[in-house]
């Protein structure tokens, strides 16, 4: 049995916790043992997940998330995909390649506009800044981050590692 994505459990889990919430506020019966399912399914993500991604998480529970690679177009694009909207937003393996490219040149911690006008300068056209972000979404959201931000600056967490973790990344979500 395949070992299921902490990424998309968080997601399932939250989802869970969505419909428990549209029960409880829908039934007045149901309020005793939608509460009780609720710490059932804290307690699970605690368990399964662990507390320190059950914290790292609480973003991803205001807009839960799951990535796949997919070929669209015939071209390879990363796909996020969230529970509010049916069509996923997409990005394109170039525009990957290039932000996994300047992120892994970076130094030091780089300004989301910087990051932009590096790939931009490697791809010779701006991408859509969408693009750009649903790759440091996947990167930080990964079972093991691959990169960290803090005000509004992005570097990878193992900088000599980060290229071949982000194309691994890739490979696993293409399967």
């Amino acid at each position: 049995m395949k070992k299921a994505d902490p990424i998309r459990l968080r997601d399932q889990l939250s989802r869970a916790r969505q419909l428990v919430a549209m029960l409880l506020r829908s039934s007045e019966a149901a309020r005793e043992p939608g509460a009780e399912l609720l710490e059932i399914l804290e307690a699970v993500e605690t368990n399964v997940l662990g507390s320190n991604q059950v914290e790292a998480s609480a973003t991803s529970r205001k807009q839960p998330t799951w990535y796949r690679v997919q070929d669209f177009d015939g071209r390879p694009v990363l796909e996020e995909f969230r529970p509010s909207n049916p069509h996923p937003f997409r990005c394109p393996k170039a525009v990957h390649d290039a932000a996994v490219a300047a992120l892994s040149e970076a130094s030091e911690w780089i300004t989301f506009n910087t990051l932009l006008e590096r790939v931009e300068a490697k791809l010779s056209e701006r991408p859509a800044d969408y693009h750009l972000r649903i790759c440091l979404r996947l990167w930080q959201r990964s079972e093991t981050p691959l990169i960290e931000k803090t005000r509004a600056r992005y570097r990878p967490v193992r900088p000599e590692q980060f290229k071949a973790e982000a194309e691994q990344l890739w490979k696993r979500l293409a399967e």
